[in-house]
């Protein structure tokens, strides 16, 4: 099969430590535009600040959640 069709699809046997950031980091998106759209548009700040820390996490490598989920047990993609 030619290599420009193929799909790429994450990983799922197992919820390794940057799958629980994608996931914290999305519910963490997702509530806060919620809460901007129907209680208080301040709230759109902490979705700024999400952003923010994903694209940090892009390019240092530094992920206070990824410490907390490794801290608490997660594992490494291997």
């Amino acid at each position: 099969m030619d290599e420009k069709r193929k799909i790429f699809k994450l990983n799922t046997e197992y919820w390794y430590t940057e799958r629980i950031v994608y996931l914290v980091g999305g519910a963490f998106v997702f509530v806060s535009v919620l809460l901007g759209m129907t209680l208080d548009s301040r709230w759109l700040y902490f979705s700024l600040f999400v952003g923010f820390m994903f694209m940090n996490f892009a390019v240092t490598g530094y992920c206070p959640m990824a410490i907390l989920a490794n801290k608490l047990g997660a594992r490494r993609k291997q």
